[in-house]
């Protein structure tokens, strides 16, 4: 094996999987010499990326050290290119495909390829829109010009379209509107669906839809209204961690419109997957805030189409129909993808000048000096900033005593759960001091101190819990919380809709983890009332401005910080930055 390659495995910088695919693929086609390579472009994935720059190999931690091995990289791509190992863009034969400079795994390759083509298809009008009767039902449903009026107006008058906007901006609002002004314009029942990538943002999407269905009861169009979002997952057909989905190229979704909650969260091969199981007369209107956390896995979809798709600039044309609806005047630009974008950016939530809104908008823009200000003279009693020290444990765990004590305080099961919703611990990690496992094990042993639990058990009264994985079977989605209740036999509660209690045996209970505290990823499409963040002194590639704001959004009303000057100011300049190609495709 490559000498530099085993070198960069025992220090720890390449994974086992890197390895094994590398030399795997390397002794199948018989090239040595691209070992290194291969298992670079396996490693590059795991912070999101969809490909390997060749380039900008710098990006790597141990590139000043191996800086020879790196340059003598791109000179073994023609050899590998005459082995068939690698192959030219468009091309997609070979293991690994070349892109310009970019060199991608062959998967990951096509589902961008998919993302991208899907987009430049969806670039045209929607040519079969009424526009005169389009604006007086806009009138009836959005009676003043607005933001999300004009975000209606172009949702309407696209195939595709995204609509941004941090917490309370009113994002599902102004859909659900306009799916009632898009009902009455067609004779014809539309088939309308709704989805979120996850069994948490599904569920509290769920919850909206309720709400509006409720609204527009008396309307004759109500039925167009799905009564539940569900997950992605679900919506294709995918079963377990299956790759495989019912719907796709060969199978298409049998709806006219698809609205896609927190799409930040989509990586790009679920995404590949949902828009080529999409119908040619499918609207799909994509939800989400830019400046929240990417997904987990390779792809940052909705981050590359913000950036590439000028936001709030339009042609020309689109510019001055916008204009006419809202309450703003928008530029205009010649970027062939100007009129996909737009950004709800009037937070009915939060005061943008101070608390938690003026925190939330610092973050967001990188504005470190704002950021600190804020948290060191809160004058609206939202934020309380506590410097990261010894008092750490003493002062979360008055906060998990407390809590605990409200919620198992009320009445009913369904109570319980839902008090027990109104806090949330979140911190970056699972593993550190300060981290989730941390979190999890000192409020069990503040609870067993306190007497309220018995350690020795793994289940015990009053013990919240997440599920990690979905189990359609039990109806338990991954994301989703509940509560050990231990009356007279006990079960784990979970709440559904109408405050419907669902009681599992805790045997039968699919991959969990204690939920007193959760990661920021997890967090995502969720909100608290109260929001503890634990941000403790770390160099972590994770620690970055999107995690610290969507840690920052998950608070409705009151968000402590536990931390340090210099821990907030290197995550709130760190960016996260990752490679592909879906608009250079």
């Amino acid at each position: 094996m490559n000498k530099t390659l085993t070198k960069l495995h025992e220090e720890r910088h390449l994974r086992d999987i890197d390895i094994y695919f590398a030399k795997s693929i390397a002794d199948s086609f018989e090239a040595p010499e691209g070992e290194l390579l291969f298992a670079l472009i396996f490693n590059i994935t795991k912070l999101g990326n969809t490909c390997l720059d060749i380039t900008a190999l710098d990006q790597f931690d141990f590139a000043e050290e191996y800086e020879n091995d790196l340059e003598e990289l791109a000179s073994n791509i023609d050899i590998l290119l005459i082995k068939g190992v690698i192959c030219e863009a468009p091309a997609d034969y070979a293991p690994f495909i070349k892109s310009g400079n970019k060199l991608y795994m062959k998967s990951f390759y096509t589902d961008e390829m998919s993302v991208s083509q899907f987009i430049q298809e969806r670039l045209k009008d929607d040519d079969e829109i009424d526009i005169a009767k389009l604006k007086s039902l806009l009138d009836i449903y959005f009676p003043e010009n607005s933001m999300q009026k004009g975000a209606a107006l172009n949702a309407a008058l696209n195939s595709f379209t995204v609509i941004s906007g941090g917490p309370g901006t009113g994002k599902t609002s102004t859909v659900f509107s306009l799916l009632a002004v898009l009902s009455e314009m067609t004779a014809n029942n539309l088939k309308i669906a709704v989805c979120a990538p996850t069994g948490k943002a599904a569920s509290r999407l769920t919850e909206t839809i309720t709400e509006k269905r409720e609204h527009y009861k008396d309307k004759a169009f109500i039925e167009n209204i799905p009564e539940k979002a569900v997950t992605i997952h679900k919506l294709l057909g995918m079963a377990g961690d299956s790759r495989k989905s019912t719907h796709g190229t060969h199978n298409k979704l049998p709806y006219d419109i698809l609205i896609a909650d927190e799409a930040s969260m989509i990586d790009v091969r679920l995404m590949s997957k949902l828009v080529n199981a999409l119908p040619a007369k499918c609207k799909l209107i994509l939800l989400g805030d830019k400046d929240q956390l990417a997904s987990v896995q390779p792809g940052s979809v909705l981050g590359d189409i913000c950036s590439h798709s000028p936001v709030n600039e339009f042609s020309k044309a689109r510019a001055e129909t916008i204009t006419n609806v809202s309450d703003k005047q928008f530029t205009t630009t010649d970027s062939a993808y100007s009129d996909i974008t737009i950004m709800l950016d009037k937070s009915y939530r939060y005061q943008n000048d101070k608390g938690i809104g003026l925190l939330a908008n610092a973050s967001g823009k990188g504005d470190v000096e704002t950021a600190i200000r804020v948290l060191e003279n809160d004058e609206s009693g939202q934020i309380d900033y506590i410097r990261f020290g010894d008092n750490f444990e003493s002062l979360t765990s008055k906060l998990i005593l407390d809590h605990f004590r409200y919620y198992m305080s009320q009445d009913s099961t369904a109570g319980r759960i839902k008090s027990f919703g109104e806090f949330g611990i979140l911190a970056p990690h699972r593993k550190q001091i300060g981290g989730t496992e941390h979190i999890n094990a000192l409020a069990l042993k503040t609870l067993f101190k306190a007497g309220l639990c018995d350690n020795t058990k793994r289940f015990y009264h009053g013990m919240p819990l997440m599920i990690t994985e979905n189990d359609y079977s039990q109806n338990l989605l991954n994301g989703e919380t509940g509560i050990i209740i231990d009356d007279k036999e006990q079960k784990a509660c979970f709440l559904h809709e109408n405050d419907k209690i669902r009681k599992i045996t805790p045997a039968r209970l699919p991959a969990f983890t204690p939920a007193y505290c959760m990661t920021v990823h997890k967090s995502q499409g969720s909100e608290f009332d109260h929001v503890l963040f634990v941000l403790p002194e770390a160099d972590s590639p994770i620690l970055t401005r999107e995690l610290f704001y969507t840690a920052v959004t998950r608070a409705k009303t009151k968000l402590t910080i536990i931390s340090t000057d210099d821990a907030i100011k290197n995550c709130i300049e760190r960016r996260i930055t990752r490679t592909s190609g879906l608009f250079g495709q």
